[in-house]
């Protein structure tokens, strides 16, 4: 039977956007299925999911041959033991290598649903008859696949949407939910009543300082096997040292993995050059020029106490995860970075999240502290307004993919559907950088490196089609190696914390 141009496709961008490599035995099995006319996503998945016989328990899956048309119910229920498959879904790793039977791999085609374990299969349909020489003609049945996600409200991009569908094709079904608040997706995947929620879903967004939290409470399962993945020989050391955490949700190098990273932004500051630098003010460049006397209760700021002592802390030269212990070697007492927090609160006019913004439209502020994806859109629309990435460093903040503990698209009902990784390693493509619109809405994590150079050409690749004064707001390279995800505290520096805090008002206006 020769291969339809759709098959054609599937095997040309099997390797591109299914998170495998293609072996040497894994192209023969791929090219075994070509020809015989049965190469549809559903093989892609089952010949990720072969093991050698010596090491895997066998489990043995029954699929009916020569059977009529029937509905799903008849179909899953079908208990014919003419032919049989061993084949375990759980066991997925990249260096398995298997020289099955012609048999074997057409049965592989055939059995979606069987070998994905799925109690309760959408309605089945036969599609088409595949055979063998010397074998007997089989009916093939194709089951689509579903993957659930709950993202951020605009953290997904449309066309990232639209792409993975396409690639997905008819095999399988992408159900996306939006919530508007990372509270709202973090609040659902504890207890509750809701039938549909985050707490069963496939895939979640977390922020990066939701991401502990969630492991300490349960609600979160870790990743398998990553090591088995192309994305995560694609990720940065840094990357890898944030989403890696212990049981009680701290960075510890030997810990396992919570989440894969999608997109990234950053703490910006940003100023009005005619009312700052016409009135005796100078331009802002790092965080000491926010103490300046001209922006005496003319900034806002995040309503974020651990970033306002961040900010207390870089500009005595330490960084933002500085701990008890590193402060007291550096020789700066509590008091000194208590007496700093009180002259930068004297600056402050706002403390919002939403307000600050407008706070700087209307003149009542002269300079803003915020996140990227609130001040890079508001440099593109006012002339007067500029944005830096003060030259010390700044806060990252990541957005990030995590598997909720009570996920049910996968065998059984349990776990994730078999599509998550290919889900996973579609934000960290190649092709993700190239339509990147910088930090304006998030940028590809492949943007953010450990190398000044890796990292220039990233940010060069992803701002080909971007303004110059979106381009500008990204961080150049140098900075964001001094930058710094805020990573959780210990108990002691905790402790310091609310002490030197203790009195200040960071309250609203």
């Amino acid at each position: 039977m020769m291969c339809t141009d759709a098959q054609m496709r599937l095997v040309k961008v099997a390797e591109v956007w299914y998170p495998l490599r293609i072996t040497p035995e894994l192209q023969s099995r791929i090219d075994m299925h070509v020809c015989a006319g049965s190469f549809t996503l559903s093989t892609l998945l089952n010949l990720r999911h072969w093991t050698p016989p010596c090491e895997r328990t066998v489990r043995k899956s029954v699929i009916s041959c020569k059977v009529d048309r029937r509905s799903s119910a008849a179909a899953s229920s079908s208990a014919a033991d003419d032919c049989c498959l061993e084949y375990d879904a759980l066991q997925c790793r990249k260096q398995d290598i298997l020289q099955p039977t012609r048999r074997r791999l057409l049965l592989g085609a055939a059995t979606a649903a069987g070998s994905l374990g799925m109690p309760s299969p959408p309605q089945a349909k036969a599609t088409r008859t595949v055979s063998s020489e010397g074998e007997e003609d089989l009916e093939v049945w194709e089951f689509k696949i579903d993957l659930r996600v709950v993202a951020l409200k605009g953290s997904v991009p449309n066309q990232w949407v639209q792409d993975f569908k396409q690639a997905l094709g008819k095999y399988g079904i992408l159900r996306l939910h939006q919530k508007g608040q990372l509270q709202d997706i973090y609040s659902e995947l504890g207890p509750n009543k809701k039938k549909i929620s985050a707490r069963t879903a496939d895939a979640v967004t977390l922020g990066d300082s939701w991401l502990g939290p969630a492991i300490q409470a349960g609600y979160l399962q870790p990743l398998q096997d990553v090591e088995s993945y192309r994305w995560w020989d694609a990720m940065a050391p840094r990357w890898r040292h944030l989403v890696t955490r212990n049981s009680s949700g701290e960075s510890d190098s030997g810990g396992q993995v919570w989440a894969v990273p999608y997109r990234w932004g950053c703490t910006l500051v940003a100023y009005n050059r005619e009312y700052l630098c016409k009135r005796g003010g100078v331009a802002i460049r790092d965080w000491s020029d926010l103490l300046q006397p001209r922006l005496r209760g003319r900034l806002a700021f995040l309503d974020s106490p651990r970033e306002f002592v961040g900010v207390g802390l870089k500009t005595l030269g330490l960084p933002f995860n500085c701990s008890q212990a590193q402060l007291e070697a550096s020789g700066i007492t509590v008091g000194q970075l208590k007496e700093r927090l009180q002259q930068l609160r004297l600056q402050v006019r706002v403390f919002s999240n939403h307000e600050h913004t407008r706070a700087l439209t209307a003149h009542d502020v002269w300079a803003v502290v915020g996140s990227s994806t609130d001040l890079s859109p508001l440099a593109s629309r006012s002339f007067d307004v500029s944005v830096t990435a003060p030259t010390s460093g700044t806060v990252l903040w990541a957005d990030l993919w995590a598997v909720p503990a009570h996920a049910t698209g996968g065998s059984r009902m349990q776990g994730p559907s078999p599509l998550l990784p290919a889900w996973l390693e579609f934000g960290l493509m190649p092709s993700r950088v190239q339509h990147s619109r910088g930090l304006q809405q998030g940028a590809a994590p492949l943007q953010l490196s450990d190398s000044v150079t890796s990292m220039s050409e990233g940010m060069q690749a992803g701002t080909d089609d971007v303004d110059e004064l979106l381009a500008d707001t990204m961080p150049d390279a140098q900075t964001l190696m001094r930058s710094e995800f805020l990573l959780p505290l210990d108990q002691e520096t905790i402790l310091m914390y609310n002490s030197v805090l203790g009195g200040l008002d960071l309250a609203g206006q």
